[in-house]
């Protein structure tokens, strides 16, 4: 294969691209997958590491030369030398703050080279500021954040019209931001996915060890396990027991559950208590997400890739692509990048999601505590992805469906496979990250004008607005007071009861009706199907918005279900394909 020319420089800071402190998560295998992709793809003597000290280039010079069949280059450069930059034509960070480097270049020119950047979370105080200083950064035209799904581009330009609308009530007018948003998505190494002899043999002593048996049908959950800003276990457990309980005779479920753990001790517990509470059914399998060898074994040893996301911290995903490469059939839930890489009904099914209108104030509410500091980083996004839901009949359908019937799954399986080799494999990836630098350097040579755009209204502050605003392209559906609602099982009271109890399945600032309307509400819906209009004049002591909180989050537990026909937004397919 050719190796790829991307006359570009990367920043090379060694925290982005190596577990410099044993800790792996989506940001840092993103970037240890492009390292790896470097050596592998590209021409070395087309890119150079931009360093900050000569320390920056062991660790990195070191993973480098673990690859195999890798090329590392030679070539370095001064992060400060805008001389060399300028060489190489596009400098390359892998992050989304690129104000340090736009002024930094003005001390040679303005189109002395493209800064492009990559996006991560774009949900907290901590990444939204940096994006809004894009309208006052000396960023050109011929730079770029690349964007890693078409949902967070949405995201990232509502943020942009929020903050343009501020700055015009006070006066002030400013252009939209030049920088291109080019839609990119993470890559992955298809090989390091490859069914070899020896990973099926290493799989199948994977299930033997934990008495999985050979026709028993394995769900895999790969990733960070933590509630608050990952997604929640709870609706994951209750959906494979609600198919367990429904699969009489057939297939045993079994789920395993590949992460580290990241809040305290004392919540860990809990969450591993839910899987006994929730999925009394189903044997749950732990599996330490820092063992590289048990990571590897799991993707061989799965039958189904299982990932309900339901927080706005996650803006693309990298799991599911993995579980393509790995030829798994995906159950996803129906959000941000989720939509864009599960073909639903080919590669796997993704399932609706949905939170509330955010016309009702509810994510203004929560934006204005987490900026005013009477709300953690954790507990605004606990707290947003409290108010989504994930369908949990849905799912239920989706694994009876796929444990049944092993056609599919093989389909699936091939489908999957090679929709990664096609659109996600890391030389495909690279490919596009070339053309981009290229089409950059053609805008700067023509030095092109900007974009202007009016904006909107929002919140306290416009750099971090309204969650279920900024985030609407995310969910399949919003509700609103002609939502249709009914009781989703004959256990209701007894589940509400059970959630009530659990501070993990409750949080004071999104359900903020009291225990007692919880139950009073459940009762009034166990005797007929009714809409939030029509509940709001039973319940006179509650707002619309703390009512419209309460039935969102007894639909995300499947206390209370909602009628299709009657929910905002385009209905997508969402029935399993039998």
């Amino acid at each position: 294969m050719e190796r790829l020319d991307l006359r570009c420089a990367i920043a090379a800071f060694p925290e982005a691209y190596v577990a410099v402190d044993d800790m792996k998560f989506g940001r840092r295998s993103a970037g240890a997958g492009l390292l790896e992709a470097l050596c592998r793809y590209a021409d070395k003597d087309g890119y150079a590491l931009a360093v900050t000290s000569e320390a920056d280039l062991h660790p990195l010079h070191f993973a480098m030369a673990q690859f195999q069949d890798s090329l590392p280059t030679a070539n370095t450069v001064a992060l400060s030398d805008q001389v060399a930059l300028a060489r190489y034509g596009t400098f390359y960070s892998p992050g989304p703050i690129l104000t340090d480097q736009a002024w930094a270049r003005r001390a040679r020119s303005d189109d002395a080279y493209s800064i492009v950047g990559v996006n991560h979370t774009v949900a907290t105080l901590q990444a939204t500021p940096s994006l809004c200083r894009y309208l006052f950064d000396p960023l050109q035209p011929w730079d770029a954040l690349i964007c890693t799904s078409h949902s967070v581009k949405s995201a990232i330009e509502t943020l942009f019209e929020s903050y343009l609308s501020y700055l015009d009530s006070r006066g002030i007018q400013a252009p939209r931001p030049p920088v291109q948003l080019p839609v990119i998505p993470l890559g992955v190494h298809c090989d390091h996915f490859d069914a070899t002899n020896e990973r099926q043999a290493t799989a199948s002593s994977f299930r033997k060890a934990r008495g999985i048996g050979e026709d028993d049908i394995v769900l895999l959950s790969f990733g960070r396990i933590d509630p608050a800003t990952k997604a929640h276990p709870v609706p994951l457990f209750l959906s494979v027991e609600r198919a367990q309980r429904e699969m009489v005779g057939d297939p045993k479920l079994h789920v395993v559950m590949v992460g580290t753990f990241l809040p305290a001790k004392a919540a860990r517990q809990e969450i591993v208590n839910s899987a006994r509470i929730y999925a009394p059914s189903v044997n749950v399998h732990w599996v330490d997400g820092k063992d590289p060898a048990l990571c590897q074994a799991s993707w061989q040893a799965a039958d189904v890739f299982l990932s309900l996301s339901d927080n706005i911290q996650e803006s693309f995903g990298l799991t599911p692509i993995e579980a393509m490469a790995a030829s798994l059939p995906s159950i996803v839930s129906d959000w941000n990048g989720y939509k864009e890489t599960v073909v639903h009904g080919e590669t796997g099914l993704r399932i609706p999601t949905g939170f509330p209108d955010s016309s009702f104030g509810l994510g203004a509410e929560l934006s204005n505590r987490y900026c005013s500091n009477l709300m953690s980083e954790s507990g605004y996004l606990h707290s947003v992805a409290q108010l989504t839901y994930v369908d949990v009949r849905k799912c239920s359908e989706a694994i009876v469906a796929l444990a049944r019937n092993h056609t599919l799954r093989k389909q699936m399986s091939v489908k999957s496979r090679a929709r990664a080799v096609q659109n996600y494999a890391w030389q495909v990836v690279l490919t596009q990250y070339r053309d981009t630098f290229d089409e950059l350097n053609a805008i700067r040579s023509l030095r092109s004008g900007t974009i202007v755009r009016t904006g909107l209204t929002e919140p306290i502050r416009p750099d971090h607005g309204d969650p279920l605003k900024m985030f609407g392209g995310y969910p399949t559906r919003t509700l609103s007071l002609t939502t249709r609602l009914s009781i989703a099982r004959s256990d209701a009271r007894d589940l509400l009861d059970l959630l009530l109890q659990q501070p993990m399945c409750g949080h004071p600032q999104c359900t903020r009706a009291d225990p007692e309307d919880m139950k009073y509400l459940v009762d009034v819906l166990m005797d007929r199907e009714i809409s939030v209009q029509d509940l709001s004049e039973r319940f006179p002591r509650l707002s619309r918005a703390e009512l419209l909180s309460a039935c969102v989050w007894l639909m995300k537990y499947d206390v209370v279900d909602a009628m299709p026909d009657t929910i905002g937004s385009e209905p997508m397919p969402t029935d399993p394909v039998h």
